[in-house]
């Protein structure tokens, strides 16, 4: 009697224990394990190569006074109710003609730094890809719905963290009714401008610099610090991601969209009415945040720009220049990660169960082994 009473007293107990591990523990960390909330890890790391920023330059006015008039003008404006534009006339040939074009109303100079702040490659850019002193320089325009056409100037090369570069750009139309105000830059890379279209960055924000080209004799220092930042779901191509969401539209499919053009790689569309089809599929709340989730690059660089103004000896008003250089040999990485994953996971229950029950695996399987031998002998 004394045995049983033993025995339901460690049944008892073993249930009282087990009934308090699932409810104080088991539970709470199934749940967390199962929600993958995740964090960031970060980490400093000394390079010698870093890779070139994708800049984006868009001007103010957005079209030409001479040809769009004085009101205010972006291409959401115009898709909306531009009456300027006639029905018959094509939207595309507007935009060419009302767009500031490149070495004709904007010129822009890339100069090229060595380790040794000699001068490497000295060029004025043009539209299309380019092998310059065998330095590779991809220039293309891009509609965008708030700034109009811009300008998107990349590089695949890498640099030592010492080089820097000058951007020079100059407003050719300076003394006619054409002349710009302002230029607007993104300091953005190949996964990450692509937010400039509908001025949308949810998973990361870049900053916009503004530069006035009223203001003489000053050039401005942009000291960069790089970040790279990785998820663990992202689109290793954003733009493959976003040409897939155009893909699943079945009532504009005659053409791409003109801001939803990339690259000059898709045929876009040349009509008003096309174009305007586009943009009322693309920017309804749910077809809207689809496009957002194209948006999230597996992985990415960022950089974090500061503007320094500098006084220089010129009496121009029409140039803005800029010098980038990189604030050190170090790269800060961002990656996201589980805040539990499997094998904490395990451990951790693991290890609960042991404190709760004294549970130990080794103890019960060699407990079922020897049972086996047992049971092996009795045959």
């Amino acid at each position: 009697r004394i045995q049983k009473l033993k025995i339901l007293g460690d049944v008892i107990l073993f249930v009282a224990l087990f009934i308090s591990f699932l409810v104080l523990y088991f539970i709470n960390e199934t749940n967390d394990y199962l929600k993958a909330r995740t964090t960031f890890a970060s980490s400093t790391e000394e390079v010698d190569k870093f890779s070139l920023p994708a800049l984006v330059f868009c001007f103010e006015p957005s079209y030409k006074p001479s040809i769009y008039g004085n009101g205010s003008a972006d291409l959401s404006t115009i898709l909306e109710k531009e009456k300027s534009i006639k029905k018959e006339q094509k939207l595309s040939d507007f935009l060419k003609s009302a767009s500031y074009k490149l070495n004709e109303d904007i010129q822009i100079e890339l100069i090229m730094y060595d380790d040794n702040n000699n001068i490497a490659v000295k060029h004025n850019l043009e539209d299309g890809q380019k092998v310059m002193d065998n330095f590779q320089i991809d220039v293309y325009q891009t509609q965008t719905l708030k700034y109009g056409l811009c300008y998107l100037i990349e590089s695949g090369e890498i640099v030592s963290p010492e080089v820097s570069f000058d951007v020079i750009v100059k407003d050719l139309n300076s003394n006619n009714s054409n002349k710009l105000s302002k230029m607007n830059l993104f300091v953005a890379s190949p996964e990450t401008w692509y937010g400039i279209i509908s001025l949308s960055w949810p998973y990361f924000e870049l900053e916009m610099f503004s530069f006035s080209f009223d203001i003489p004799n000053t050039y401005y220092w942009m000291d960069m610090s790089v970040t790279s930042k990785s998820y663990l779901n992202g689109h290793k191509s954003v733009e493959e991601c976003i040409e897939n969401w155009l893909a699943t539209n079945d009532a504009c499919k005659k053409c791409s969209p003109l801001f939803f053009s990339f690259k000059n790689k898709m045929p876009s569309c040349q009509s008003y009415e096309d174009n305007q089809c586009w943009y009322h599929w693309s920017f309804i709340e749910k077809t809207y945040s689809e496009y957002k989730k194209c948006l999230k690059p597996m992985k990415s660089t960022l950089y974090e720009t500061k503007s320094v103004p500098f006084e220089k000896a010129s009496n121009q008003s029409n140039i803005v220049e800029l010098r980038f250089g990189y604030l050190s040999d170090e790269i800060n990485i961002k990656e996201e990660t589980l805040m539990m994953e499997t094998s904490a996971y395990i451990g951790s229950v693991g290890g609960s169960l042991g404190l709760f029950l004294g549970f130990s695996f080794f103890t019960y399987l060699s407990y079922c082994i020897d049972k086996l031998f047992e049971l092996c002998n009795k045959f």
